[in-house]
């Protein structure tokens, strides 16, 4: 399986006609939000730069339009699925927002990088089910439902949230000094 930061120019598959129709709603004026998932508010070592400069990616699309607002939101390291944990309040919006990322899916796209385990304790004879999140996840909202989630697999490649973030500025940046529509920019 191959993984991609950066494949916009060369794509002609499902993400191209995602980007399109990304575009496409931004020109209707619908609103349009990135919200960023993360494991923890302090990342492994080896990620702080990286979510730094993916974060000021987000800040500068921010900034200059190209999506109305973005959030940050801590899900932790594993969410657990069982009945009690998932009956108090704050736990249950939390797993009903994993699982929404976690079953995107539209054309040949399918978010991807959550991980299902079971946990068993012989010692004490419990056992449930998590669900583990990728680092960072991102996700963009479209008029409040979800229209697009990275990581997320298409074609055999994994895109990550550095390709979106990457071609979002990309397109915006080629489109504002061109003047072309992201659809020419491809062919």
């Amino acid at each position: 399986m191959r993984h991609s930061t950066k494949q916009l120019e060369h794509d002609d598959s499902s993400l191209s006609e995602w980007w399109d129709e990304f575009q496409q709603r931004k020109e209707r004026g619908v609103t349009q939000e990135v919200r960023v998932f993360v494991r923890s508010v302090s990342p492994r070592p080896g990620l702080h730069m990286h979510r730094k400069g993916l974060m000021e990616g987000i800040k500068t699309a921010t900034t200059n339009d190209w999506i109305d607002d973005y959030e940050l939101t801590v899900l932790g390291d594993d969410i657990c699925l069982c009945d009690a944990c998932e009956s108090t309040r704050s736990a249950n919006k939390l797993v009903e927002t994993v699982e929404t990322l976690r079953k995107w899916r539209t054309g040949g796209m399918k978010a991807c990088g959550f991980t299902d385990r079971t946990v068993i304790n012989s010692i004490t004879n419990e056992s449930y089910k998590t669900v583990t999140p990728p680092d960072i996840a991102v996700a963009v909202f479209s008029d409040e439902l979800v229209t697009g989630v990275f990581p997320c697999r298409a074609e055999g490649t994994v895109y990550s949230p550095d390709a979106f973030v990457s071609d979002l500025l990309t397109i915006h940046n080629k489109s504002s000094s061109e003047n072309n529509p992201p659809s020419q920019i491809r062919s």
